[in-house]
């Protein structure tokens, strides 16, 4: 991962009851998902991210950084999404 893109992620696996995944967290250390602002109140306004997970925390960046160039700040809000699920829920902790 090009950690210059890269920032910090409290994640939160939301259980299979409300959205998340049947198997939980994913098994590897490398996910591939789409991340929308919580912010903007609609998660079909997706990005595509890249997770390096470590438990509850992760290192992140975008795919394409200058599209989100700007929002990326400590505190704001993550839905992590795979298709139209919300299956996490993230804070950024640092730029």
């Amino acid at each position: 991962m090009n950690q210059s893109d890269s920032f910090g992620l409290n994640m939160r696996w939301r259980p299979v009851e409300s959205g998340g995944r049947r198997t939980g967290a994913p098994p590897g250390p490398r996910f591939y998902a789409t991340a929308a602002f919580v912010a903007e109140g609609d998660p079909r306004a997706q990005y595509s991210i890249e997770l390096e997970l470590d438990g509850d925390r992760a290192r992140a960046r975008f795919l394409a950084p200058e599209v989100v160039k700007g929002d990326v700040l400590p505190g704001v809000g993550l839905w992590i999404l795979e298709g139209s699920r919300i299956v996490a829920d993230a804070v950024v902790t640092e730029e």
